[in-house]
């Protein structure tokens, strides 16, 4: 009896190619059950959205959109009254040292480990006494002091190092506010719109905040506040 043959044998060695049969077979298949798009990505969704520089000018009448949230989670400034409404800011005797406000100044005596804190853009000087701000020591003779603390950072604490310790923040002439026109990233991070002359706000609690922004202080190690 004849030994059989292997298909290979029979056939030949397979080409790779598929029959006219394997090809038609397969093309019914996929029309049969076509791909499902998947949603385009959240960066193509906030490149192709528009900017017109105004945060709730938007076709839907109001939803908010994936660019609206990508938005506010890069800046950090979601609205959270009860996550942030409670954040103690600055610590001092508010009846016995009022600040002095004037033409957009304000002066602040505080005393020994009393320390306020400030969001916006604004320079400091110490007129009497002693304070530390970011670690470093700042004295009367340290003169203006240019300060950045935008509400997307921690804030940096003011804090006496002497009793009556008299220091004066004042607004400050800077360009940075004007990034607003560049990117919705730098929307709302500041103390106030850019056509106003106030730089910068003197906050007691996050409550205080005008835009209810998440505002968390500075934490800087104990041993370079002494």
């Amino acid at each position: 009896m004849a030994q059989k043959r292997k298909a290979q044998d029979a056939f030949g060695k397979s080409n790779g190619q598929l029959s006219a049969f394997a090809v038609a077979r397969l093309a019914k298949q996929s029309k049969a059950t076509p791909a499902q798009a998947s949603p385009p990505p959240l960066a193509t969704v906030i490149g192709d959205e528009a900017y017109s520089n105004h945060a709730d000018e938007h076709a839907d009448g109001g939803a908010e959109s994936d660019y609206d949230h990508a938005i506010e989670n890069v800046q950090g400034n979601a609205r959270s009254p009860k996550a942030s409404s409670c954040m103690v800011l600055s610590a001092f005797d508010r009846t016995a040292n009022s600040p002095d406000r004037k033409d957009g100044s304000v002066t602040v005596t505080i005393h020994n480990s009393q320390y306020v804190t400030c969001v916006g853009e604004y320079n400091l000087q110490v007129l009497q006494g002693l304070a530390t701000l970011y670690g470093a020591v700042v004295h009367p003779g340290s003169g203006l002091q240019k300060v950045y603390a935008p509400s997307t950072h921690a804030l940096p604490s003011i804090t006496a190092r002497r009793d009556n310790t008299v220091i004066r923040l004042s607004n400050v002439k800077s360009s940075m506010r004007k990034l607003d026109n560049l990117s919705p990233n730098f929307r709302n991070i500041w103390a106030a719109a850019p056509n106003t002359s106030q730089t910068f706000a003197l906050l007691e609690t996050a409550a205080d905040d005008e835009s209810q922004r998440i505002l968390t202080p500075l934490e800087v190690d104990k041993t370079l506040q002494n």
